[in-house]
Parts: structure tokens; sequence; C-alpha cells
């Protein structure tokens, strides 16, 4: 296996080099940045392939059978027992250990990983090398972190060159190819390394990043389990994970200075613009006695609803707008749309309650669409608020080309 360059969605680029039983996967955009470095940032993998193969051994059972046989025997001559009848008890008792096949235990042929296997490769995260906490802030969750790591692996996994299909088991040796049955591509995840932590494997299985063939609840509580040994993942299953939910880049510290890789920004010497006062025709009639609603409907209802749900939106970590996120069809919209709407089209009221947020429609719009269509590949429209006159509909499609504001009205 050679050296890769593995592209991921969100623009990060890493480095695939082969290693010691396995690979290592280095970020090329920090390293630009940590030439000097002594460990190359980004982590190891172990990979493998295990196969089961029989091998026979020898049951105990049988040797305290022949040792039984024989202070029977023993006994038997000392009581004055007929040698002979012994003798034949104990002929077919050896006669019937022979007929019994004997058990066959299995175990593992590990093999170095050459290429992709149906269901026999294995792989753990054996080590990590993160960049310097005074230039890079840490992550803020470790396991979200580990889990970032395992998703680029197995996407760089699930691109390699796919192997047979087929099945080969021992009923179907002489069956042609074309006849046996079809499995699916899947890789075992070890409990071993980064992944023996407490509670790791089961925050993975959570997350919906790997998965156990046994569907039992267990007896035992926490991680300590067998099952919890015996994860996996396949290939059409992979494929089905949003990928934006593990993806992130670690945030570098804003230390200014000539020494600093990312300096920060210069100090501003301008003075801050003044602050408008209460003159907004919005904000008088929100302050008036009359502006607002007598008792809260609107969190109640927000809360409640079983179609929609709340969102706040920010700025810098800093309050807006109020969104309400909804499924057309469940909706009052649903009604007057009708069969133009689609089972998994979504929609959003929006409330801009900060006077310096307005005219940024185009910024958070997008951002709110994108999320709608991220959030479920099979929302195909969005759908806006419409005028109080019914005259137009904002209309967000996916399979046409969006206007400036990514919105076709």
């Amino acid at each position: 296996m050679t050296a890769q360059i593995l592209r991921l969605p969100d623009g990060q680029t890493y480095a695939v080099v082969p290693v010691f039983a396995g690979v290592a996967f280095k970020n090329q955009d920090l390293m630009a940045h940590h030439n000097s470095n002594a460990f190359p940032i980004g982590w190891t993998v172990v990979i493998r392939a295990e196969e089961d193969v029989d091998a026979p051994f020898y049951d105990d059972d049988d040797d305290d059978d022949d040792d039984d046989d024989d202070d029977d025997e023993a006994a038997a001559a000392a009581a004055g027992q007929d040698n002979d009848n012994n003798d034949a008890r104990k002929h077919h008792a050896n006669a019937a250990t022979q007929d019994r096949p004997r058990p066959q235990r299995k175990k593992k042929r590990v093999k170095a990983f050459v290429q992709p296997s149906l269901e026999n490769d294995v792989l753990f995260i054996s080590s990590i090398s993160n960049p310097s906490n005074s230039e890079y802030k840490p992550a803020a969750s470790p396991s979200r972190h580990i889990a970032m790591m395992l998703w680029i692996t197995l996407y760089w996994y699930f691109q390699l060159p796919q192997p047979s299909l087929h099945m080969h088991t021992t009923a179907s040796t002489k069956t042609p190819d074309c006849a046996k049955p079809i499995g699916q591509w899947k890789i075992n995840i070890r409990r071993d390394g980064m992944f023996r932590g407490r509670n790791m494997i089961p925050r993975l299985e959570r997350m919906g990043l790997v998965a156990s063939e046994d569907s039992s609840v267990g007896l035992t509580q926490g991680d300590g389990g067998e099952s919890w040994s015996r994860m996996f993942v396949s290939q059409h299953m992979f494929w089905q994970i949003p990928g934006h939910l593990f993806l992130f880049t670690l945030q570098p510290n804003k230390v200014s200075g000539l020494l600093s890789s990312f300096p920060g920004s210069p100090s501003n010497s301008r003075p801050s613009s003044p602050v408008r006062g209460e003159s907004s025709p919005r904000r008088l009639q929100n302050h008036s006695p009359t502006g607002l609603p007598s008792y809260p409907r609107l969190e109640k209802q927000a809360l409640s609803s079983k179609h929609s749900f709340p969102a706040i939106g920010m700025w810098d970590g800093v309050p807006f707008g109020y969104f309400e996120i909804y499924w057309v069809k469940e909706d009052i919209l649903g009604r007057h749309v009708g069969d133009q709407a689609g089972d998994w089209d979504r929609g959003f009221h929006i409330i801009i309650g900060e006077e310096w947020a307005r005219g940024r429609v185009p910024i958070w719009m997008s951002s709110l669409v994108h999320w709608c269509l991220m959030a479920d590949n099979r929302t195909m429209h969005v759908c806006l608020e419409p005028r109080i006159d019914n005259l137009r509909t904002g209309y967000c499609n996916i399979l046409t080309t969006w206007a400036s504001q990514n919105t076709a009205k």
C-alpha cells in the first residue's frame, strides 16, 4: 500500500501513510504551520485481517474417563470380579469415544492488511498526536474528537477497492460464485487502544457510528458486556451517516505577537458607533402597554407543538432572531400548497428581534436553508412565510438554480 492524499468534504486534507501494522493519518493543513513538530499531527490506526480457522484440540474429559476406567478396573480386581467383563466394558467405552466427533475450536489467524476483505478486517486507533495547546484550543469533547478520527478512517477505508461480496462458506465450497450467498462489506472495531476508554464504545454506538449484531439489552451494566467487544461498521451503514455531524477543525488561539503563527487582529483605534435610541417604530410598539400579548402563548405553543421546534439564531453567541422550523404537510401552510408539498419538505417562521440584525437576510437565510437541506437528505424543498394577502410564497428548490439569496420565488 502506497501513501495517499485524502480530501474530506469540509476541505481538510490528510496524508495517509502506511506504517508498521497499520496506517498513519497526518493533517496537512496543521503540518504546514508546524514543520518543527517532533511528531506529525494526526493519529495512527492498527488495521489487520483476522480469519477464523478450525484447530483440533484434545478434550481433557477423555483422559478423565480413562482414569476412571483404570480405577474401576483396580477396584474390580480387588473385589474379585471378572476381569474379562471389565475389559469388555472398557473396550465398548473406548469405541464409543472414538465414534464421537471431536469438537473443533476457533483460532484466529492474523494477516497483514494488504487489501480490504469482506468481513475479516479489524481496526482500532492506537495513538494520537495533537498540536500544542498554546497554539490550538483542545477539542471541547474528547469523545467527539475520537469519533471524528474514526469517521475519517472509515471514509478512507470504504473508498478502497471493494472486495467480492460472495461469501465463502463450508457449505458453498463447490458452489459457483454466481450462486454463492451475498454478504455485506463491513469492518470490525476492536476495543483496544483509544477505544478502551470508559464508555467510549457505547458513546460511539449512540452517535450511530458503530453497531452490534446483538440486539438484546444485555445482563451487564455499563460497557463490560461481551457484545461491546464485537462492534462493526458496514459500508451501507457508513454512507448513510451525515459527515457534517463528525467533522470539525481545531481553532487556533488568538495570541497577538510576532512569534505567533496566527497573529491576532490589530487593535481598533476608532471609536465605537453610537448606540441607537428607542426610536424604531417596532421598538416603540413593543414597549407600549398594548405591544406584547397578555400571556406568553408563543412559548407554550412552540414547546408543545409536534410538527415544529423553536430555534434561536445567534451572531457570535449573541441572540438576534427567533425561528420555528416545521414540516410543511403538518403545518397550516400545507392546506394551501396542496399536493405540491412533499412528505419531507420543511419551512420556517421568522421573528427578528434586534434592530442591529436587520438587513442581514441573505446571510442567515442561506445558513438556515442549508441546515434544513442537510438535516434530512429527503428534504427537497424549503418554504418561507407567505404574505398576509397570500400573493407569493418563498420557495426554495434544491433541484433548481437558486437566486442570489439561495431562494427562488
